[in-house]
């Protein structure tokens, strides 16, 4: 019995030196760049580790810039439509330093997912007929968007996003604690908001013909609606409305509804 209560505790401690050797690194100190030759037509970009993105026209490659002892721990992979961005073990901000991966746009981009604290940056707007933007984990998307048709945008877990948009349907879903900074116009225009989460606020907000709400615990959401609004809003939660909208919007428990003129 002895002899195999010895052997566990050395398994488990083998194991926690591994586990302890993949998921530190010791820093050069020494910034470092590394290419990939990628295509140029992927729809789908995914993103985790920290890792933040740089979207841009002026490239035709992936650059990776980060420290010298972590450069080769950072994976570009071309899985079909899917360029997928991450780092091998596990490493989260703090064992990696900053690592910045620039790569080159995309005519057939359609969606953006960012986890574990990633960035996702564009310094002009992106166009397409549909688009997606997924985030979670303190993730933040800043970029501006002109989309033909369905826009969703979605943040969980503390995330962030920061556009401004043009869409004919427009989705916003906010959980967690997020904060989506989203301005512009869409023809219909639905918002989910939970948990300590707001959408736009009383300087930049977007402006609809058609608004569908649901607004709960402390969150809050400011939207311009000229044609009709409904939904509900309850918790502690508040929604600012602006414009003249014939509103069908119910509210409960300490939750309130603001009309403001414009």
């Amino acid at each position: 019995m002895k002899k195999m209560f010895f052997l566990v505790a050395s398994l488990a401690i083998l194991s926690l030196t591994s586990c302890a050797s993949v998921n530190s690194v010791r820093l050069s100190g020494a910034l470092t760049e590394k290419s990939y030759e990628v295509s140029c037509d992927y729809s789908s970009i995914d993103v985790s580790s920290s890792i933040k993105v740089l979207y841009s026209l002026n490239t035709d490659k992936v650059t990776v810039q980060a420290d010298s002892a972590v450069l080769g721990m950072v994976c570009v992979e071309e899985k079909g439509k899917v360029l997928k961005i991450y780092m091998r073990g596990g490493f989260n901000k703090g064992d990696i330093g900053p690592v910045t991966v620039t790569v080159p746009a995309s005519d057939g981009l359609e969606r953006v997912g960012l986890g574990g604290a990633s960035c996702f940056e564009s310094g002009f707007a992106i166009e397409a007929d549909s688009f997606t933007v997924d985030i979670h984990g303190a993730s933040s998307f800043n970029a501006d968007l002109v989309i033909a048709g369905k826009l969703c945008m979605e943040a969980s877990g503390a995330s962030n996003i920061g556009s401004a948009v043009s869409a004919k349907d427009l989705t916003v879903d906010a959980s967690g604690a997020s904060d989506v900074n989203v301005s512009g116009k869409a023809d219909s225009y639905s918002i989910y908001v939970s948990g300590a989460s707001t959408v736009s606020s009383k300087k930049a907000y977007v402006e609809t013909g058609t608004l569908s709400c649901t607004v709960s615990g402390a969150g809050s959401a400011h939207v311009k609606c000229n044609g009709s609004a409904s939904g509900n809003v309850s918790g502690a939660s508040s929604l600012y409305l602006y414009g003249d909208a014939e509103a069908d919007i119910s509210t409960s428990g300490a939750s309130s509804l603001h009309r403001r003129a414009s």
